[in-house]
């Protein structure tokens, strides 16, 4: 997603929803180096566009890269992907440890009629150790997800994955993929979609 999309204020529900799921691949992502997972989830967060980066974005990635290379990234990963599939499921007690509580700064963003839209954002945290990033993370993709409809985010029907992903129209999808439909159907365990 685009920077100038992420930040058109009021975002719209579709571009939200792109953002969101982009958030969720990268969680169930199993396939990218730690080196990719670092540079995907930066982008991500960042609002950066798919594709090469040139001049002051792919230094703002490589700052980011730089000073985060140490982080344990499947970990990382897990940690963020076990804290969110713990608020979904509805478990109380789930909750991710930051060393320090996030804080919180109200902004304005002005739009294209000229009118200003408030804005909670986090205040971005200065040390880079993951245990103060993971709070801000799942902060900007729950915010996001906010007043979208319940059957925005599902678990995929199939028992064996049941990863969360984002679909635009409820009971549309019942699947988190083609592949996982694919082998529902090999398993005997479709529905009607």
């Amino acid at each position: 997603m685009s920077r100038s999309a992420l930040f058109q204020t009021p975002l719209s529900e579709r571009a939200r929803i792109v953002y969101l799921r982009d958030f969720l691949t990268w969680l169930y992502d199993d396939r990218s180096s730690e080196e990719e997972l670092a540079e995907q989830l930066w982008r991500w967060f960042g609002g950066f566009p798919r594709g090469p980066l040139r001049g002051k974005w792919r230094a703002e990635i490589d700052k980011h890269l730089s000073t985060t290379r140490d982080w344990p990234w499947r970990t990382f990963q897990a940690e963020l992907r076990a804290a969110l599939e713990g608020l979904y499921d509805g478990i109380r007690n789930t909750e991710v440890r930051a060393s320090q509580p996030i804080r919180f700064t109200l902004k304005t963003w002005p739009s294209k009629g000229k009118r200003q839209h408030f804005s909670l954002q986090p205040v971005l945290p200065r040390r880079r150790d993951q245990r103060d990033w993971a709070p801000v993370f799942l902060f900007d993709f729950l915010s996001d997800l906010n007043n979208l409809t319940l059957g925005a985010m599902e678990r995929c029907a199939r028992p064996t994955c049941r990863h969360l992903f984002i679909r635009l129209r409820a009971k549309r999808r019942l699947y988190c993929s083609k592949r996982c439909r694919n082998l529902a159907v090999l398993e005997g365990l479709t529905r009607n979609e």
